[in-house]
């Protein structure tokens, strides 16, 4: 996954403040995804032990028990929209301009014909 994540995002969107009061903020964490990533379904992860595969409305917790230990990193399954939280409580996101990259779809059995 780090590979498909590349080097973060980088790029020339401002990193947002997601603490307020020293208290991470689910909803400017949450706001922050939806700007980037249209898709319900996100990877959020540091590593192979820290990864969740679940529904965007579901990374805030994820992010914020995530982010104790690292730089967290959230995706849409295409790898075309990230986001990254740093631990001290910023986030930045980027969106690839080509969205031709599509997740693999298992599909339906039936005839070919």
């Amino acid at each position: 996954m780090h590979r498909l994540f590349g080097n973060d995002v980088g790029g020339s969107d401002p990193w947002r403040h997601l603490m307020v009061d020293d208290t991470f903020n689910r909803d400017a964490c949450a706001r922050l995804i939806n700007d980037y990533i249209s898709e319900d379904e996100v990877v959020v992860f540091i590593d192979s032990r820290h990864a969740v595969h679940c529904r965007k409305d579901e990374a805030p917790p994820h992010i914020e028990s995530f982010m104790k230990i690292r730089r967290v990193k959230v995706a849409n399954l295409a790898f075309t929209a990230k986001v990254v939280v740093d631990p001290i409580g910023v986030g930045q996101g980027s969106k690839r301009a080509n969205q031709s990259l599509h997740p693999i779809q298992a599909s339906s059995a039936g005839s070919v014909g």
